[in-house]
């Protein structure tokens, strides 16, 4: 098993899950045309609409992100699959008898198979990918968050009135 064969049957997980959200109708969000939003420091100074703006900007990258998140799970989980079955194919393969002890020993020399070494690295690779979408996937929802409550506190301030009008309309 070459890497390249590891990632071919990486994409045809992610094909899998994709096809399966077609059937429903559904598909993943796409990624923004902008880059990912940085949480500004003026946001008091912002007019309603434009606060507005930026948290729909916020939103929309992170449900790009959560859609990412899940592909790298999903690549990760099919990683860990094919490493199971690289390890299973080399102790297999190289089986001798029954004695406990040549367990240990094809264990250790399945660590030490290329193959399985190959796969393992697409393990850690992954798990990687899905940690780092993990953290801007959650950093992006503390900022969404800190714009909202803006969003609130103004709601907030507005004399009732204000408030009542908008709703009777």
């Amino acid at each position: 098993m070459e890497t390249v064969d590891l990632g071919k049957q990486l994409a045809q997980q992610r094909i899998k899950a994709k096809a399966a959200l077609a059937k429903k109708g559904l598909e993943l969000p796409s990624k923004p045309a902008y880059a990912l939003p940085k949480l500004r420091s003026d946001l008091t100074d912002l007019d309603d609409h434009a606060i507005m703006q930026y948290l729909a900007r916020f939103t929309r990258f992170q449900d790009h992100l959560a859609g990412e998140l899940a592909l790298a799970e999903i690549d990760e989980s099919a990683a860990v699959n094919i490493l199971e079955i690289a390890k299973a194919r080399h102790m297999a393969g190289n089986w001798t008898g029954p004695s406990s002890d040549r367990v240990a020993i094809s264990k250790a020399n399945a660590t030490l198979d290329e193959d399985v070494q190959a796969a393992e690295q697409q393990v850690e690779a992954c798990k990687a990918k899905r940690k780092m979408y993990g953290v801007l996937v959650e950093s992006l929802a503390r900022d969404a968050g800190v714009v909202s409550r803006e969003l609130s506190r103004r709601i907030g301030n507005q004399p009732t009135e204000r408030r009542l009008n908008r709703h009777s309309a």
